[in-house]
């Protein structure tokens, strides 16, 4: 009789060894085939340590645990499971031609889109001045000067909520608020090859050349359309933005006639600026999912709605007296391109 019990211990001891043996995808077949078999009860302790699991094993244990307490009636224990689950993977998407109608229900029953996003963006920029009154101080210089790009750069950080992601409606499920904080250099290349007239031969003389630099501050409140599926989604967005101006200077060059030259160190403008512009963006672009964060890429189109010049300050002594340049009325619009990275905010949880 004690050797029947010894044989017993010993085998009862063996068989234990080699389950806690059994690496986790050997303890998910198992699983499975005891849960195919009806064998509910046993499910809970065949997947009792998960700590070795990896991410996806981790994943497809907590499933079928769900659907274990779902058809045990259990509904705390399969909202604990599901929680879980959503924990473990934050994009895992039911399949609801696969999936089971009560496995879809309490899924539906989760909170599992992001809260919010955190994101930053970084790019260069170009700027296209328009000129709604032109001033000179030189009469033949009027209509003769002409404006060419310069490369800025603008770099910030962006807040992404989705807006109504439970409605009925499927338009307003695809809309994201999405206000910016960027830092931006701009400026444009004036130049004007007649800005006096020569008495002696009656012709234009005089060049002026001056780089106009500038720094500033922008808060977009962008409104995205976003077409989402599990990895791309494209996006286009409207939205007004005001600015506000940092630093502003101009690096001049004036040549009176041949052979002379006047130039300087960088004439300090701010003054001459409105510390205010106001504009309206449009933008088109894609988020990629690349593992827990979206990598993006975007055009976007700055339309300014305001003079960027202070009529009341636009003479600046050394600009007008040294270099016979003034101060034009203007419209700024920008062009950029922003690369960047969004990490989604998850906190699963029952509604």
């Amino acid at each position: 009789m004690k050797k029947i019990l010894l044989f017993l211990f010993l085998s009862g001891f063996i068989v234990k060894s080699v389950a806690q043996e059994q690496s986790p995808a050997q303890k998910l077949r198992l699983a499975r085939a005891t849960f195919e078999q009806g064998r509910l009860h046993e499910i809970e302790r065949l997947l009792s340590d998960l700590t070795k699991f990896n991410p996806s094993e981790k994943v497809d244990a907590y499933k079928l645990l769900t659907q274990t307490y779902i058809y045990l009636e259990e509904p705390e224990q399969a909202d604990k499971a599901m929680l879980n689950l959503l924990r473990t993977d934050h994009y895992f998407a039911i399949n609801e031609a696969i999936d089971p109608a009560e496995f879809v229900a309490l899924y539906k029953t989760f909170r599992t889109k992001p809260i919010y996003k955190l994101g930053v963006k970084i790019g260069p920029n170009t700027s296209f001045p328009t000129v709604t009154n032109n001033y000179y101080v030189g009469n033949e210089s009027l209509g003769k000067g002409k404006n060419n790009q310069r490369i800025g750069f603008q770099f910030g950080v962006v807040f992404e909520k989705e807006l109504f992601n439970k409605s009925s409606s499927n338009l307003l499920n695809k809309l994201t608020i999405a206000p910016e904080l960027m830092f931006a250099t701009r400026g444009f290349k004036y130049t004007n090859d007649n800005v006096f007239l020569n008495d002696s031969t009656g012709k234009s003389a005089g060049k002026a050349e001056v780089i106009f630099k500038q720094s500033w501050i922008d808060l977009n409140v962008i409104m995205q359309y976003e077409v989402r599926n599990n990895r791309f989604h494209p996006y286009v967005g409207v939205g007004p933005s005001v600015s506000y101006l940092l630093a502003a200077s101009n690096q001049q060059l004036f040549n009176p006639f041949a052979g002379s030259t006047v130039s300087g160190p960088d004439v300090e403008v701010l003054s001459s600026y409105n510390k205010m512009m106001y504009s309206l963006n449009g933008l088109a672009g894609i988020k990629v999912r690349a593992g827990a964060i979206f990598l993006n890429a975007e055009v976007r189109f700055q339309y300014g709605l305001s003079n960027i010049i202070n009529p009341k300050k636009r003479t600046n002594a050394e600009s007008a007296y040294d270099y016979a340049t003034q101060f034009n009325d203007v419209r700024q619009a920008n062009v950029g391109i922003n690369i960047g990275a969004v990490y989604p905010v998850f906190n699963p949880k029952k509604l």
